[in-house]
């Protein structure tokens, strides 16, 4: 690895111009050297089984930035098909690093946000709801039978 890369590594690491997950997709390449995506998935993937699937369009956006480039080309031993290799290219990234959606995410809906809403009240209710049940198999466990006010409650969310 040619020294402008290390270099380039450390500036980004230290400015945090990259995301968290294009942040480790280049990491790996900086650190293991020129690979293809699967090879660099299938070790990422191993250590981050939530972001699985959302390695590969980092390959696409960090090739974008100008920080990785194809160098060659090789065929899979896997599948046999031709297959791109990439290498850090020592530069820094060019453009916003972050790219913005131009549509608002799900979260940003109104019908996430009452869903939402529903999903937390619903979390009360089955607290409270959970708590009545364990009052009332309390009072069997303890040989007192139904307490009736519990019992009143629970009927109440059936």
């Amino acid at each position: 690895m040619r020294l402008t890369s290390l270099e380039a590594f450390e500036q980004i690491k230290k400015d945090g111009t990259l995301s968290k997950l294009r942040m480790k997709v280049y990491e790996y390449i900086v650190k293991e050297g020129p690979c293809t995506q699967r090879e660099a998935i299938q070790t990422l993937s191993r250590f981050d089984v939530e972001a699985n699937g959302s390695y590969s369009s980092r390959f696409s956006e960090l090739e974008r930035l100008g920080v990785i480039s194809v160098i060659r080309d090789t065929i899979s031993p896997s599948s046999g098909k031709r297959v791109s290799v990439y290498a850090t290219t020592g530069n820094l990234p060019k453009g916003k690093a972050r790219v913005t959606k131009q549509n608002p995410t799900a979260e940003d809906s109104i019908e996430y946000k009452a869903l939402n809403s529903v999903y937390e009240k619903c979390k009360e209710e089955n607290e409270n709801l959970k708590e009545l049940i364990k009052g009332i198999v309390n009072g069997f466990i303890k040989g007192g039978g139904i307490n009736l006010e519990l019992y009143k409650k629970l009927k109440e969310y059936l």
